[in-house]
């Protein structure tokens, strides 16, 4: 497996000097490995600078301990965070996470998503790509409450704004929709928008820009990153 080195920083001093890429690599990784217990107004990119981040104190998610996992917690109210990086000129990418939902929603909820393509749990308690014009491709399982699951989405423009989505999760492997209507890739919003709030802990967030990945590295992604959190 690829080893990528850290750069230093303030927020992740206490950081191994490395951690593992995934098999397929990815561009950007927020992972929430040693930040105070408390409200955390930004998350450091441990492979390339991009700032995920929320000024606003009272949207601001929770870090602590859970199962013995670092992560965020998001109070499905308002809590969010978003990148500081302009990312529009992309027209595909591939977004994983490693979540844990504390409620199943009665509504969609969004993980993560960019460009009108979002990674989220559905009314259905499914995981799932949620495209901005309603179309969906869901998993067969369903979610439960407080537990753990490596989830990953991916999308690419085609002509006249049509697009291919893919998705892919602990629950279900890798499909591929081909009929989604895709924007362009704009800043990077962690855990929800609007009223579609994530409720629940995010662990570890990355995105590889400029490519999709195929069902088999998708695949491949999903099942290294439940090795290296034992999921």
């Amino acid at each position: 497996m690829l080893v990528t080195e850290i750069p230093t920083s303030s927020f992740h001093a206490d950081l191994p000097l490395y951690v593992p890429q995934v098999p397929y690599p990815v561009t950007h990784r927020w992972v929430a490995d040693t930040p105070p217990d408390g409200s955390v107004a930004s998350l450091a990119d441990v492979y390339g600078g991009v700032v995920a981040s929320q000024a606003t104190g009272a949207n601001q998610p929770v870090a602590g301990t859970y199962d013995g996992l670092r992560g965020l917690d998001f109070d499905g109210v308002n809590d969010q965070l978003t990148t500081d990086d302009n990312l529009s000129a992309v027209t595909s990418f591939t977004l994983y996470a490693v979540i844990k939902p504390s409620v199943i929603p009665v509504a969609n909820r969004i993980i993560l998503g960019a460009g009108g393509v979002y990674m989220g749990i559905t009314n259905a308690a499914k995981l799932g790509l949620i495209g901005s014009a309603g179309t969906f491709l869901l998993g067969a399982s369903s979610v439960v409450a407080g537990s753990w699951y490596v989830a990953a989405l991916g999308a690419t423009v085609g002509s006249a704004g049509a697009a291919v989505g893919r998705f892919a999760s602990s629950l279900d492997l890798a499909a591929t929709n081909s009929s989604l209507t895709y924007v362009a890739l704009c800043s990077l919003t962690i855990a929800g928008a609007s009223t579609a709030y994530f409720d629940g802990v995010i662990r570890d967030v990355s995105i590889a820009i400029g490519t999709m990945h195929s069902e088999a590295q998708m695949n491949a992604n999903v099942a290294a990153l439940e090795a290296e959190y034992g999921i």
